[in-house]
């Protein structure tokens, strides 16, 4: 009698995760010109890195669903184990970097709450196992996320044509009227953090850090109720901080809204950008009156907007 295939459900809510080296490409095109060597050794330290990755994942209790050439993605039933594998990610590559891993032009990370879809992969013969791999909105949205500056296309060009034998000065001269030209949308402080997320004023999402969609932090508010909060700050920044569990060690976690983006192919999306509350200062650190984690940093991005538009007043006056 032949065996009955289980019916699988194609559509699928799960907490995403997507990771990914920036300008990657670049890197492996002057690897390339530095010699076989010394790319040859490059690569084997990025397979130590996505190693490790994977190490951490598993004792999260995260999923890997599909390596992604330069970065992956992983899948996970709870938000919050997927927050700490996020942290603890760029603790890797920060470590990573310290002992001279050659891709450290930035790390991206994105986190999102959404609807996948299931697509069968395989022959179809009975014997074969079946496996199944996500795609739909939530992928896409998580890859807009990750995606960079919006003059990422220029730098994929750059790159192939650099590739194609072209001269690299060469390549630079001509598309730098173009740089020039978004050079007043770049926000320098922002970028002078290792990891960092921001809104420029055309809406445009830099993504050189770790940020989430607000669905995601909803569910991540949801699961874990009120909880004891505080507020910290870097610089001009100010964040909403929160503990969570990291194998019966508190992990701190600064959150702040960044506003709404304007991604590709997607509708106005509220992002929020999440750090590591291990790099704020202690002494910044002031208690909130205990409530759920969205009302709190919504509260304080309206705090924050008020003080920019008076200090803006106060500048025109």
């Amino acid at each position: 009698m032949r065996e009955q295939r289980r019916a699988v459900d194609p559509r699928v809510e799960r907490y995403g995760l997507i990771y990914d080296i920036s300008d990657f490409s670049h890197t492996v095109s002057m690897l390339h010109r530095a010699g076989e060597e010394r790319q040859d050794e490059a690569f084997r330290m990025m397979f130590r890195f996505q190693r490790r990755v994977n190490r951490l994942a598993i004792a999260r209790r995260v999923k890997l669903e599909k390596y992604l050439g330069d970065g992956a993605f992983y899948s996970s039933r709870e938000p919050a184990n997927l927050l700490v594998c996020a942290i603890h990610l760029q603790r890797f590559y920060a470590q990573a970097l310290q002992d001279g891993f050659p891709f450290d032009r930035g790390l991206r990370i994105g986190l999102n709450f959404g609807a996948y879809r299931l697509i069968p992969m395989g022959s179809g013969r009975p014997e074969e196992r079946e496996r199944y791999e996500f795609f739909g909105h939530g992928l896409v949205e998580l890859s807009r996320l990750v995606s960079g500056k919006a003059t990422q296309e220029i730098d994929e060009v750059k790159t192939m044509l650099i590739n194609h034998g072209y001269p690299e000065p060469t390549v630079h001269r001509f598309f730098g009227p173009l740089a020039e030209a978004n050079l007043d949308v770049v926000d320098k402080r922002e970028e002078e953090r290792p990891f960092h997320a921001y809104l420029n004023r055309n809406g445009t999402l830099f993504n050189n850090g770790l940020v989430a969609t607000h669905s995601y932090v909803a569910q991540l508010d949801r699961q874990l109720g009120p909880v004891p909060l505080s507020r910290g700050s870097d610089g001009e920044r100010s964040y909403v901080v929160l503990g969570l569990d990291d194998n019966g060690e508190r992990l701190p976690i600064g959150i702040r809204k960044l506003g709404v983006a304007r991604l590709k192919g997607l509708e106005r999306l509220a992002v929020y950008e999440l750090v590591d509350g291990a790099a704020l200062a202690p002494s910044s650190l002031r208690p909130l009156r205990g409530e759920h984690l969205v009302a709190a940093v919504d509260r304080e991005f309206a705090r924050t907007m008020t003080q920019r538009q008076q200090q803006f007043d106060q500048k025109g006056a």
